[in-house]
């Protein structure tokens, strides 16, 4: 005996989920003060090949300016947790 089943499938067109994507500190990914886990977070990168990055180019070029933007981004991103 074969038993067949029926699915009905509802499509709506006001389901459509809305995702808000924030640039805030993050407070999961964290090491000193979450700017490069949040950016990475924002972005979808990977936050530990980020930080390896930033600390490339800023110690080996000695492109320091990538640190006044890193004290700037801690002062102006707001923290996720607020």
């Amino acid at each position: 005996m074969i038993k067949y089943y029926t699915i009905k499938i509802i499509e709506r067109k006001d389901a459509t989920v809305k995702v808000e994507r924030k640039l805030a500190r993050s407070s999961i990914d964290r090491v000193s003060f979450g700017v490069l886990g949040g950016i990475a977070q924002f972005f979808g990168w990977n936050a530990r090949l980020l930080r390896i990055i930033f600390l490339c180019i800023t110690l080996f070029t000695f492109n320091f300016y990538l640190v006044g933007l890193y004290i700037v981004a801690i002062i102006l991103m707001p923290d996720e947790r607020h």
